[in-house]
Parts: structure tokens; C-alpha cells; sequence
């Protein structure tokens, strides 16, 4: 048996509002009925997405509550990163996870750089990152 890759993209399959992007992209073993015509993947709600994030990302347990919608895998890949440029490819309509994803990464660089750098200079570094994401 081939090792599935870590995260799945898919598509909603239902209309969604215009705006939305239909992409979204989780942990594979998320994906219920992945071999038929009938695939279902939990996802959180719009308002609970901030929260959650960190839940899909490190490929946590999906919450009980979270609604199943009917989706179309669109592409297997080995990184939530991999999986958002396939995302971007396809749909240029801006996601949510993009700017949690951005600040995830903001916020692991100047965790692995506290041990090294004095306080002031962390925040200098997070200030003038924050700055250049706005395009000040």
C-alpha cells in the first residue's frame, strides 16, 4: 500500500457564496469515504476557524461538532504550505488560512529566535515584519 501524503486538498462540491474560495486543504486522514463518489470532510466554521487552525495545521483530531460537507479531492501533498500554493493556482480568491498561516510563521521564527536575541529586539523584528506584510 502507497503511504497517503499528509495533507489533502479539496473543493466544496456545494455553491458557496461569492467571494469564497471553495479550496480548503486538511489533515488526509481527515477524508471520510475517500475511494466512492460520497467523500465527506469535517471542517470548522468560519467563526471557529482562528481557533482551529493550529488543529489542522499540526493534523490534530477534527472536533466532533464541526459539520461534514460532500467535497472533490483535488490533490494529496507532504505540507499545509505545498497545499495552499496548489491553492492559490487554482483560485486566486484570498483565504482566511492565509493570514493564519502567515502569522504561524511569524510566530515560530521569533519563538526559535527568543532563546538568542534580547526582548526589544523580538519585538523590533515582529513590528517591522507586521509593517512590511501591511506594505507601511
Amino acid at each position: 500500500m502507497i503511504p497517503t501524503k499528509k495533507f489533502t486538498v479539496f473543493k466544496y462540491t456545494e455553491v458557496l457564496e461569492p467571494g469564497q474560495n471553495p479550496y480548503k486543504i486538511v489533515p488526509s486522514f481527515w477524508i471520510k469515504n475517500k475511494n466512492s463518489n460520497n467523500v465527506m470532510v469535517p471542517y470548522p466554521p468560519e467563526e471557529e476557524l482562528e481557533q482551529a487552525f493550529d488543529r489542522i495545521f499540526n493534523c490534530q483530531l477534527p472536533l466532533t461538532n464541526w459539520e461534514e460537507k460532500h467535497v472533490i479531492i483535488e490533490r494529496e501533498v507532504d505540507t499545509y504550505q505545498a497545499g495552499m500554493l496548489y491553492v492559490k493556482r487554482q483560485n486566486t480568491v484570498p483565504l482566511d488560512e492565509e493570514t493564519l498561516l502567515v502569522w504561524k510563521q511569524i510566530r515560530l521564527d521569533c519563538v526559535e529566535k527568543i532563546g538568542t536575541l534580547y526582548p526589544i529586539a523580538v519585538i523590533r523584528q515582529l513590528w517591522t515584519r507586521f509593517l512590511n506584510l501591511v506594505g507601511i
